[in-house]
């Protein structure tokens, strides 16, 4: 494997440039979720011109992609995951514009070193994570049934593998009723008194709740004058939770709360729920492997602790369907966080730009593993029946 290894290193330092220049591009458009025409174009572009069989637009998600390279077999189907959407207002403040170029170039450095070898490679192009579920949208879709293994890394403020993920969704709730004056409030029926109640209703349920369940909610609109009864009225919430199980028992009793709202002060709910990004479970036996592949490159990777405050992302609903890494490559510092304008800054940093480059080069070693290691792809998937499978099961019974 060491001169697997050694060609792909080789191959990926060619690309470096070409990396490097669609990583730009796509920070300088940074194109919000579900709209990334020219970020997923210019994505294509670059595996067609690499010999790769490229689907533009999949099911219903027109900026998503499935590029397909088929060696001497189907499986097994190794697929390295895109995004490329932007946060409004902020740019590319997660550095998903150094995610899919490396995806992109782990995948194609790959079929120039295993062009005859079993197995196919793939990469998808899968838009919208930040916000609507890009992935759960493609996993419904079908997209992902012919993968075998997904893997992708992300960039952050320290190197780690095996940081799992919880499960969370957003939920929008309106609320019509029918103005009033406010000196004859009888004759009206206050859409923000139902609001008022289901914050009220929330907060005093949460020791009902599954344990680790935290919302977090705004009022969006409460009315347009102080005497005037509010006809319509709206909140929002974000509910998080250790598992989807756990997330859909919170929310069939916050449905239980709006009903109760209607019942109490008249109005009429209706209840949107976002997509639910499901809890992610990490295939530690390629965590550790892609550890191993970065500290060869002169990296320190840590074990994240396997409790915490962790995020949330719909790579958790591909984790539930087949093995998956989730690794995370430095960039900056501890002290920039995500989400933020400096960490968009810092995402297109000479920093940014040597960590995504060491990133790629351990993701397509960690791909030549599952591509030409039997043994090693069946102990990854022996590990993903044992810790997710078996898990879901028990939680379904």
């Amino acid at each position: 494997m060491e001169i697997v290894y050694e060609k792909l290193i080789g191959k990926i330092d060619e690309y470096k440039g070409e990396m490097i220049e669609e990583s730009k591009k796509i920070h300088d458009f940074s194109e919000l979720a579900f709209n990334e025409h020219y970020s997923s174009e210019e994505l294509e572009d670059v595996l067609e011109k690499y010999g790769f069989k490229v689907q533009r637009g999949v099911g219903s998600l027109p900026t998503a992609f499935k590029a397909v390279y088929k060696g001497k077999s189907d499986h097994p189907s190794i697929a390295f995951l895109a995004e490329y959407d932007a946060l409004p207002g902020i740019g590319h403040g997660c550095g998903h514009n150094l995610i899919a170029p490396q995806s992109v170039f782990a995948a194609i450095a790959l079929t120039k070193v295993l062009n005859d070898t079993y197995g196919t490679i793939v990469v998808m192009g899968t838009p919208a994570e930040e916000t609507g579920g890009g992935k759960i949208i493609l996993i419904e879709e079908g997209a992902f049934d012919d993968v075998d293994y997904s893997i992708m890394a992300h960039p952050a403020s320290v190197n780690e593998v095996g940081r799992k993920g919880r499960a969370i969704t957003g939920i929008y709730i309106e609320y019509f009723g029918k103005s009033a004056h406010s000196s004859a409030p009888e004759y009206g029926i206050n859409a923000l008194s139902a609001v008022i109640n289901t914050f009220t209703a929330i907060d005093l349920m949460r020791q009902t709740l599954p344990e680790g369940i935290s919302t977090n909610g705004i009022i969006l609109e409460g009315g347009k004058a102080d005497n005037i009864i509010p006809d319509y009225a709206s909140c929002q919430f974000t509910v998080r939770a250790s598992t989807r199980d756990d997330l859909l028992i919170a929310l069939e009793k916050i449905k239980g709360v709006v009903k109760a709202s209607e019942i109490l002060t008249g109005a009429r709910g209706v209840m949107k729920i976002e997509p639910i990004y499901a809890e992610r479970y990490p295939n530690m036996i390629m965590e550790l492997r892609y550890k191993k592949h970065m500290e060869f490159l002169g990296e320190q990777v840590r074990v994240a602790s396997p409790v915490g405050k962790f995020g949330s992302s719909d790579i958790g609903n591909v984790s539930l369907k087949m093995p998956i890494i989730h690794s995370y490559f430095k960039i900056n510092e501890v002290t920039v966080n995500a989400h933020s304008k400096e960490f968009t800054k810092s995402a297109i940093s000479d920093n940014a730009f040597s960590g995504m480059i060491k990133s790629c080069k351990a993701i397509a070693m960690l791909g030549a593993d599952l591509l030409l290691n039997k043994a090693f792809r069946e102990n990854a998937y022996e590990e993903y029946e044992k810790e997710v499978k078996e898990k879901l099961k028990v939680n379904i019974l």
